[in-house]
């Protein structure tokens, strides 16, 4: 499973992974019962002053003993003609690549879990995130000899899976979950803006993956960064009920989480094999692509809901800030 974890971050960005025992039982953050729902932000336009597009932001990550059900969300979702969810990547290689070739590619990337001089961890991480990664590894992964062997952002994607796994969280879909099954139902569309990054069909040459030197420091720091806020169990309680009640001022107060996600992707897009297929400003597309559906779908539609990150909503330059930017009307939600 820990080879499967690159080539999947590699092409969906997410996998799930094995981690074994630690030494003594985690306590999960603990948030359960049924709660009113986020809320929601009301964007409008000068030009198209009847329509309305609504935005619920999503934190992550969440115990999964929470559940909610916005009522205000669900009619919201009813009376609206699209459903525009978080803009993303797609990686797609020629239809060429079959056969021999694409199974080459595979094998090639099932190698790149390791670093490519054999080194170990220790050799390719600095001291101090060395020492905190002990202090994590311990707590999540137990005596796990293996993870030792691994590059740092791979090693990073097993603590953050074996933190989720034993503080019973969940790293995204909670809204998606309850709204996704009644939009099915009534026949809403969703909305899934992609930047499509196709690569040739020599795409083989990814065999050098394997052998690349990847950036990904920055990717093991954020993730031990986030383990180790995970380890506040009273703030990501607070973190989970003021998101689960709506109370935005709230979850305003408390520390903003790590953009670990972003971090490691990066790390991998900027790595020499995949490099030439993918633009420098990926992610700025990535962000762009999204506020351009969202003024399409604003223009044509009475209603739109949006599901997006709340990290990616609320950040510095995030979405928030560039619609306002872009001279759309805010309207915050109402703890």
């Amino acid at each position: 499973m820990m080879r499967r974890a690159l080539i999947t971050a590699l092409i969906l960005f997410g996998a799930q992974s094995f981690a074994p025992a630690a030494d003594a039982p985690m306590e999960e953050v603990v948030v359960s019962g049924e709660y009113a729902g986020p809320g929601m932000w009301k964007v409008t336009s000068a030009e198209h002053p009847d329509h309305v597009l609504w935005i619920v932001g999503e934190p992550t990550p969440l115990p999964k003993r929470l559940k909610w059900r916005s009522s205000k969300a669900e009619q919201v979702l009813l009376q609206s003609q699209e459903v525009l969810l978080q803009s993303g990547i797609t990686l797609k290689a020629g239809e060429e690549v079959r056969g021999l070739q694409m199974h080459e590619l595979v094998e090639a990337l099932q190698k790149g879990t390791k670093n490519p001089d054999r080194g170990s961890l220790e050799d390719h991480v600095t001291e101090d995130s060395y020492a905190r990664w002990l202090v994590q590894k311990k707590r999540y992964l137990g005596r796990d000899r293996y993870v030792e062997k691994l590059r740092p952002m791979v090693a990073a994607f097993e603590l953050r899976t074996a933190a989720f796994r034993k503080l019973k969280l969940r790293e995204g879909g909670m809204v998606m979950e309850v709204l996704g099954p009644i939009a099915h139902e009534h026949g809403i569309p969703m909305n899934s803006p992609r930047l499509v990054i196709s690569f040739p069909p020599d795409a083989v040459k990814f065999r050098q993956l394997a052998r690349d030197e990847i950036a990904d420091e920055d990717c093991f720091s954020k993730s031990l960064e986030l383990t180790e806020m995970l380890g506040n169990r009273a703030v990501e309680e607070e973190r989970a009920r003021a998101w689960a009640t709506g109370d935005v001022e709230k979850l305003m107060s408390l520390p903003g989480m790590p953009g670990y996600a972003w971090a490691c992707q990066t790390a991998l897009m900027t790595a020499q094999s995949v490099s030439e297929y993918v633009p420098a400003d990926v992610g700025e597309q990535v962000t762009v692509l999204w506020l351009d559906t969202a003024a399409q779908l604003l223009a044509k539609n009475r209603s739109t809901l949006s599901v997006v990150g709340l990290p990616w909503l609320l950040q510095p330059n995030g979405l928030m800030e560039r619609l306002s930017k872009r001279g759309y009307v805010i309207e915050g939600p109402e703890s």
